[in-house]
Parts: C-alpha cells; sequence; structure tokens
C-alpha cells in the first residue's frame, strides 16, 4: 500500500496492488514460478520477487516480466517507488 490502510480488529480486505516476495531456501519454484501468476491474476499490478542469494529482482507485470540487480528503484503501476 502507498498509505498505512485502516487499523481494524478484521481481516484486512484490501487487495495489494503489489506484492514484494523474498524467495526462501528450498521454495525457489513457488516463490519464483507459482506465486507470480497467482498474484497477477487476482489483480495485483506488480510482483516483486528476490533472490537473496543472487542478489537479482524479478519484476513481473501483466505485460512481460523482466529482471535486475538489486539495488534497484522500480515505479510501480499504482504510483509508488519501491527500492529493492
Amino acid at each position: 500500500y502507498c498509505e498505512e490502510p485502516p487499523d481494524t480488529q478484521e481481516a484486512c480486505r484490501l487487495l495489494p496492488l503489489a506484492v514484494l516476495e523474498v524467495i526462501s531456501p528450498g521454495s525457489e519454484m513457488k516463490d519464483l514460478q507459482m506465486l507470480p501468476p497467482f498474484y497477477l491474476a487476482q489483480g495485483v499490478l506488480d510482483v516483486l520477487v528476490l533472490n537473496p542469494r543472487t542478489g537479482i529482482v524479478t519484476h513481473f507485470r501483466r505485460d512481460g516480466t523482466q529482471t535486475f540487480p538489486s539495488p534497484q528503484t522500480f515505479r510501480l503501476e499504482m504510483g509508488c517507488t519501491l527500492t529493492v
């Protein structure tokens, strides 16, 4: 979120417009191949996946996928910037 969602005692029902996923050891396939298409299909606009061992960030959008070395600053479709 570009701003803090409202404080509530109930589950947050807001859809994030961007997701940052950090690859965990042993879950590379899930984190890099399975989750990004799922997030995009749910309406997430930007999915960034960081591989902390290689320092590579993969940026998924509906119109394609790109890889970048970290650190990198991304301009997200929702208007925020994020440095990974």
